[in-house]
């Protein structure tokens, strides 16, 4: 059954309450790839030596706004690190394994989220129900959650990196634009114009943004909805973004106010543990650690939603085919 905007929202979040479990895995994923990312800056700090990190941190501002130390302290262990190639080349090779490894985590976990919300909304379509109820969406199992992300983990990889790549390929097109209309305009003596220029060509990469996230979204809530690879999930969810342009539209619209509602709450929270906790590094720290254990809790919660919001957009667009082995990897 076709399913509007709002019904899919309303369908959606019903969905994730019934297997609210998901969230705090969604929350897990977000320490694990904390914890990765700063790992892997970690070859280059040794490669550099623990003498830069110490002028590092002596030159960023206190949360008092005070400094101890300047960048340029920096020079003489960059120097020496590119004196050194093998070195090099070691930190960034062990840089590069540690995010490759994030990024396999964070596909792993969203095929793994994800699979199990549409392993719920399959649930509760089989029963035929016009309004479900919460109990016809569960299915949740930690060994379900992770048959499916180690069932999809690799179509997740490819089908996000050909979104990394398309993305890539649209800002060096418009870079290269961008880079010719703002050499004419000077070239013509209108400084005035090329900055203009400039900055009207840089708003058309938001457009750009927005549409190839809503192509994403579309794109992995088709990918867990049945067993086509990505490259049909790829080719698929392009015509169901235009043919569902406006739901698709109004659902970014309502997760967009949603997260604008969650930042108005948390500015004037933060400003507040900055300056109106006193000079106490203790009470500075705990009060960061909860607002950011906070965040991570909402963001989980919002990242959750919006996967699942769409998984029932998606799924309701008709039967997805239950065999095609096209674009699927190990």
């Amino acid at each position: 059954m076709r399913l509007s905007a709002i019904d899919a929202v309303q369908r959606g979040l019903t969905n994730l309450r019934s297997n609210r479990e998901l969230i705090v895995l969604q929350m897990v994923q977000g320490g694990i790839l904390a914890v990765l990312s700063v790992a892997g800056a970690v070859p280059i700090v040794l490669a550099l030596g623990v003498g830069a990190l110490r002028s590092l941190m002596a030159a960023s501002a206190s949360p008092w706004g005070r400094s101890t130390g300047s960048p340029a302290d920096l020079s003489p262990y960059i120097e020496r690190m590119f004196s050194n190639w093998p070195l090099l080349l070691a930190a960034v090779f062990g840089a590069l394994c540690i995010w490759t490894l994030a990024f396999l985590v964070y596909c792993y976990f969203q095929a793994g989220v994800m699979g199990e919300l549409a392993a719920g909304d399959a649930k509760a379509a089989a029963l035929g129900k016009t309004r479900p109820d919460r109990a016809d969406f569960r299915v949740f199992s930690l060994a379900g959650f992770n048959s499916k992300g180690q069932a999809k983990i690799w179509q997740f990889f490819w089908l996000i990196n050909i979104f990394v790549t398309l993305a890539l390929l649209i800002v060096l097109v418009l870079s290269l634009v961008l880079s010719g209309v703002v050499a004419w305009a000077f070239k013509g003596g209108s400084t005035a114009a090329a900055v203009g220029l400039g900055c009207l060509s840089a708003l058309f990469l938001a457009p750009v943004w927005v549409f190839l996230s809503l192509w994403g979204q579309l794109a992995k809530a088709l990918l867990v909805s049945s067993a086509s690879g990505f490259w049909s999930a790829f080719r698929e969810s392009f015509s169901l973004l235009f043919r569902r342009l406006g739901a698709v539209l109004l659902i970014a619209v309502l997760a967009f106010v949603a997260g604008v509602a969650v930042s108005m709450v948390f500015v004037p929270v933060s400003l507040a543990a900055d300056f109106g906790l006193g000079d106490s590094f203790r009470v500075q720290i705990t009060a960061d650690v909860v607002l950011m254990v906070v965040q991570t809790v909402i963001s989980a919660v919002l990242g959750a939603a919006v996967a699942a919001v769409f998984i029932a957009l998606a799924r309701s667009e008709g039967k997805r085919p239950e065999s095609d082995s096209e674009g699927a990897l190990p």
